[in-house]
C-alpha cells in the first residue's frame, strides 16, 4: 500500500511595512487511512434504563409562554410582613383593581397557555401517575403523547418492578431514576 504525501509552500506578500506570512500545507493522502468516528461519551441519564432507547413525544408545536414573571402582591415590598404571593386587590380606590396605566397587572384567562401545549414537560410529554405496575398498561397506547411519574410514596421495591416493567412495555417515565441506585436496577 501507499501514502502520498504533498507539501505546499506559499508566500503571501501583504502590503508594505507589514511582514510576510507564511503558510505551510501538508495534506496526507491514503487508501488505508481511515480514523474512526469521534463519539461522544454518554452521559448517566443517557445510560440509564429509563432514558434508555424509549419513545419520542409528539411535540405539537413550540411551547410559549405568554408570561414568565410571577404575578405579585401589591405593595408587598413596602410592608415587609406581607408575602409575595399574588391576593387580588378589593380596595374601593386601588389603583391596580381599577387597572390604572404603569400600575402591576392582574392575573386574568388571557394569560393561559395554549391547549395543545399546556401541562406538557420540557421532554414533550405530559405527567401521569404512576403508583403500580398495573397503572404503566393505561400508557402503552399513549406512550408519545403522556410519561409516567412515579409516586413518591412508592417504595424502593415496588420502584424497581414499574421501571423494569416500564421498560419492556416502551413507556417513559419522567422520575425513573429517582430513589434508585444505578446497580439495584
Amino acid at each position: 500500500m501507499y501514502t502520498i504525501s504533498v507539501f505546499f509552500f506559499i508566500q503571501i506578500y501583504a502590503p508594505p511595512r507589514s511582514h510576510i506570512h507564511n503558510f505551510f500545507f501538508i495534506s496526507t493522502i491514503s487508501p488505508l487511512f481511515n480514523p474512526p468516528p469521534l463519539q461522544k461519551k454518554k452521559s448517566s441519564k443517557e445510560r440509564s434504563i429509563s432514558q434508555g432507547t424509549m419513545v419520542k413525544p409528539i411535540i405539537p408545536k413550540n411551547v410559549v409562554k405568554k408570561r414568565t414573571k410571577k404575578f405579585t402582591r401589591h405593595r408587598f415590598e413596602v410592608f415587609p410582613q406581607l408575602p409575595s404571593s399574588w391576593r387580588r386587590p378589593r380596595g374601593e380606590d386601588s389603583p391596580v383593581r381599577r387597572r390604572y396605566k404603569g400600575q402591576k397587572a392582574m392575573p386574568n384567562k388571557g394569560y393561559g397557555s395554549d391547549r395543545k401545549t399546556k401541562y406538557l414537560t420540557p421532554s414533550g410529554f405530559r405527567g401521569f401517575p404512576i403508583s403500580n405496575v398495573e397503572d404503566l398498561h393505561m400508557l402503552v397506547m399513549q406512550n408519545r403523547k403522556y410519561a409516567g411519574v412515579i409516586s413518591r410514596t412508592v417504595g424502593a421495591k415496588k420502584r424497581k418492578a414499574i421501571v423494569r416493567r416500564a421498560h419492556e412495555l416502551d413507556v417513559r417515565l419522567l422520575n425513573g431514576n429517582a430513589k434508585l441506585n444505578k446497580v439495584e436496577i
